[in-house]
């Protein structure tokens, strides 16, 4: 196990390059690419991986963030002086950016490093009887949008917003676990340089927001706009033993898709390779987040409430 010092645990996490030994590194699901566990408090809440996938930030619902690998810390709630007015649920960052936002259970942002705010729930003035329960943001920070427990969608930034299944009169099977945007990505300039960059001049290589993909806890799949159905828990008559708490991307050079990740552990593919899961072998704890490894969207990361994060990979 890698060594633990404050807040900071030190290595690469990525694939290969950091293979733990002893507990955690063989799975009854496959074999872990990485396992450590993060000290602190406890009461994890939210991962999120560095754009190069050599390390990541947690976060637990008081605000605390711990890097792990080459993750830089960038402030905290409480390194920062900030008081809480509800529970950080989690974490959010962008490849492009050096930094990363926390939110509440209230649909508070906070922001860290070089990545912009755009705005708060209470600053629309919406009401957060429904807590929020997971954010996204646009790859090139110019947007991120939040979601509650019922499924609606708020947006900020240069971000359309695409309905939400409350609009369509749809009732969720479940409570809302995750939201997934679908942005196309492109190479080469566009028209009226829409997607250039005002500090650098270059284009960003990514255009607007065409849709997002809803999860909710019976792993059923909403989509607005352009985003593309893959499948779902009941579509595909798979059976789950715990609720679906998070979905990540997954992107190829010919196909895209999805991953659906469970409290206990695991992990349900769409369209997207299988690597691994710690099903079984948590002692106790339950996976809380999870997030795509940024660099291909290959790998994935999960974060156990007690601190423990599991990496998979094609190596695994």
């Amino acid at each position: 196990m890698s060594a633990v010092a404050g807040n900071t645990t030190t290595g690469s996490v990525a694939g290969l390059r950091w293979r733990m030994t002893g507990e955690g590194d063989t799975h009854a699901a496959g074999t872990c690419a990485g396992h450590m566990e993060v000290a602190g408090t406890g009461d994890y809440c939210g991962i999120a991986s560095t754009p190069d996938g050599d390390g990541c930030w947690v976060v637990d619902r008081y605000g605390e963030v711990h890097t792990v690998g080459n993750a830089s810390f960038h402030g905290s709630i409480p390194a920062n002086g900030i008081t809480l007015g509800a529970a950080i649920v989690g974490i959010a960052t962008v490849s492009t950016n050096v930094g990363y936002w926390l939110y509440s259970a209230a649909g508070d942002v906070y922001s860290f490093g070089d990545v912009p705010s755009y705005g708060t729930l209470a600053e629309i003035g919406y009401d957060p009887t429904v807590p929020v329960v997971s954010m996204a943001a646009h790859p090139d920070a110019r947007a991120y949008c939040l979601l509650n427990a019922e499924g609606d969608v708020f947006t900020f930034g240069d971000m359309k917003n695409h309905g939400s299944p409350r609009d369509e009169g749809i009732i969720l099977a479940g409570r809302a676990a995750g939201i997934m945007l679908a942005v196309s990505i492109h190479k080469g300039s566009t028209p009226a340089g829409y997607n250039m960059d005002p500090d650098t001049g270059f284009d960003t290589g990514f255009d607007a927001v065409e849709g997002y993909i809803i999860v909710d806890s019976e792993g059923e799949v909403y989509t607005f706009g352009s985003a593309w159905f893959h499948g779902s828990i009941p579509s595909d008559k798979m059976l789950h033993a715990a609720p679906i708490i998070a979905v990540m991307p997954y992107e190829s050079s010919s196909q895209d898709g999805y991953r659906m990740v469970g409290a206990d552990g695991a992990v349900y593919c769409f369209d997207a390779p299988f690597y691994g899961a710690p099903v079984g072998v948590m002692d106790g704890s339950t996976i809380v987040a999870a997030t795509e490894d940024p660099v291909n969207r290959d790998g994935y990361y999960l974060l156990s409430n007690s601190g423990e994060i599991f990496y998979y990979d094609i190596n695994t």
